[in-house]
């Protein structure tokens, strides 16, 4: 083969490998952006409003000073909400659920590096924060009552992962 030959297939290789490299690249950083809107959107949804009010209502009640240790918080939502009949109580427990659920979904996410930590944690940090004390316990109770010690695993990432970056980022 030519040397003039050769010269030109190696660039033409080097271009078209550029070009693929790209497009990967560009296609990963729109999936990041896109799944940032969503979850954007998702956050600041009807629902999850009510799922905070709901959560701030709990977290009232919990902190009263009526309940001595985690464990009679623990048993006081399940009894009261969780594993209740009564139908208002009920749908109160579903709602902190969906938010359990949401937060659990977006440190699956994060666990499969599908979307970025900056972006995620600068729109949900703050509330992850002002949440996991009530949503730990919370969450401890929906284990207990139904048995699950695995149930919502992600959540328990998430909020390692959230202490890790606010750690980064106080020192940047």
């Amino acid at each position: 083969m030519e040397p003039l030959l050769q010269v030109a297939i190696s660039v033409l290789s080097g271009a078209i490998g550029a070009f693929i490299s790209y497009e990967f690249i560009e296609k990963r950083r729109k999936r990041l952006i896109e799944s940032y809107w969503k979850i954007e959107e998702e956050y600041r949804s009807d629902i999850q409003h009510e799922a905070r009010r709901l959560i701030k209502r709990i977290k009232k009640e919990l902190e009263s000073g009526a309940f001595r240790t985690e464990e009679d918080r623990v048993n006081f939502y399940n009894v009261t909400y969780h594993l209740t009949n009564d139908e208002s109580n009920e749908k109160i427990s579903e709602g902190i659920r969906y938010r359990i659920r949401f937060l659990s979904k977006i440190g699956l996410l994060l666990r499969k590096k599908m979307i970025d930590k900056d972006l995620v944690f600068d729109l949900i940090g703050t509330g992850v924060e002002l949440d996991e004390e009530i949503l730990t316990t919370i969450l401890k109770a929906h284990r207990d009552g139904d048995k699950k010690q695995d149930m919502y695993p992600n959540y328990g990432f998430l909020l390692e992962e959230y202490k890790k970056w606010k750690v980064k980022k106080r020192f940047k």
